[in-house]
């Protein structure tokens, strides 16, 4: 799989490879010289990339290698997170490590295997603390803002799943104090980001969100809907699943966790699919 999608560049990664470029080189995150227009939907994309162009002097390669160290580090997180689950665990490397529509995205060049990251930290994050009764405390508190505030900057349509997340671990917090530093915390960089956008290019969203602007065409939302289930077929969640729903032993894990709420982790999806 590594040696088949390896070679794959998306067009749109060169878009953030011109940008990086130009700033190491010319001082101005601009695509065109003397033309401050945003046409960057993930603004991490091109921090990362110039940061790599500026150390190796080189994007397209270094690149999919970080990003390919990014959905191992996801990976090494999830196997650890199941620990003491073999068969949690078995599952981590089909279903991370083996469908093409996730390989196809680590070496596309773009953003996706570092959402993947931060998603995966963040739910991590608040699992852990979930099954116990423990309040969440002002450390991993920040820690969630933060990741959901990186998530953001990586992506700026992630916000419908990362809102539902960081609610339910504020929840858990209790502390108003704490909460509102973790806030602040994990708004501080996406806020300053908008500012910059808004003062250097004019807006604080990229051009892409005009000429491809939100839509309610039912036909448009259906191509969209069997997109997503497609995906979720090649990546074996829907059979994986479908084998849950059958298998008399799951029935009974499930019976034994039932107090564990993971409402927030679905509504969380619910919002993103939608």
């Amino acid at each position: 799989g590594i040696l088949c999608f390896y070679p794959f560049t998306a067009e749109d990664a060169l878009i953030y490879y011109r940008y990086a470029e130009n700033l190491i080189n010319n001082g101005a995150l601009v695509y065109n010289e003397g033309e401050p227009i945003n046409a960057m939907t993930s603004p991490f994309q091109a921090w990362l990339s110039a940061a790599l162009f500026l150390l190796v002097g080189e994007t397209v390669v270094s690149n999919k290698v970080v990003a390919f160290a990014a959905l191992l580090a996801s990976a090494a997180l999830l196997w650890r997170h199941f620990r003491g689950r073999k068969e949690a665990q078995l599952l981590v490397f089909p279903l991370l490590l083996l469908p093409s529509c996730v390989l196809i995205w680590t070496f596309g060049g773009l953003e996706t295997p570092f959402l993947l990251l931060l998603v995966t930290a963040t739910i991590i994050f608040v699992d852990a603390r979930v099954s116990t009764k423990e309040t969440i405390g002002l450390q991993t508190l920040t820690a969630v803002f933060l990741l959901a505030g990186g998530g953001f900057l990586v992506r700026y349509d992630s916000a419908p799943f990362f809102v539902p997340v960081v609610l339910y671990a504020a929840s858990r917090a209790r502390a108003l104090g704490a909460i509102a530093i973790a806030a602040i915390a994990g708004a501080a960089l996406p806020v300053a980001w908008l500012a910059v956008s808004h003062f250097y290019y004019g807006d604080i969203l990229p051009t892409s969100y005009y000429v491809k602007h939100p839509t309610v065409s039912l036909g448009y939302a259906l191509k969209n809907a069997s997109y997503i289930a497609l995906n979720l077929v090649y990546a074996g969640v829907l059979p994986i699943l479908l084998l849950a729903l059958t298998s008399r032993r799951a029935e009974a894990s499930a019976q034994s966790g039932a107090k564990k709420p993971m409402w927030w982790l679905y509504l969380a999806m619910a919002f993103e699919m939608l």
